[in-house]
């Protein structure tokens, strides 16, 4: 996962570096109404019917009037969840979006 350069100082993310996460890949669609913090990357293969990779944000922020929106993708399976990094995530994000 690439955490992007506003995540070096969001309360979600501030202090986490960049790091390898194997899980199912989301293709999310979005817009400009989003603060992404940071992206995955889909690698194409040989037998895609793709011919490159597709970068596609998996933790980002968004306010909606009075309300704070959280979203991390990741999170297909327990060993998912119990990554160290995608844990502090989860946990920050939903603390941020609380309060």
């Amino acid at each position: 996962m690439n955490l992007l350069p506003p995540a070096h100082s969001h309360p979600i993310t501030e202090g986490l570096d960049d790091f390898d996460l194997v899980t199912e890949q989301y293709w999310v669609l979005c817009d400009d109404y989003i603060d992404v913090l940071a992206t995955t990357t889909l690698k194409a293969r040989d037998w895609d019917p793709w011919d490159r990779d597709v970068t596609s944000p998996a933790v980002w922020t968004r306010r909606w009037g009075e309300g704070k929106i959280f979203v991390a993708t990741p999170g297909h399976s327990l060993d998912v969840l119990e990554h160290r990094t995608v844990r502090t995530i989860i946990e920050r994000g939903l603390l941020w979006a609380s309060r």
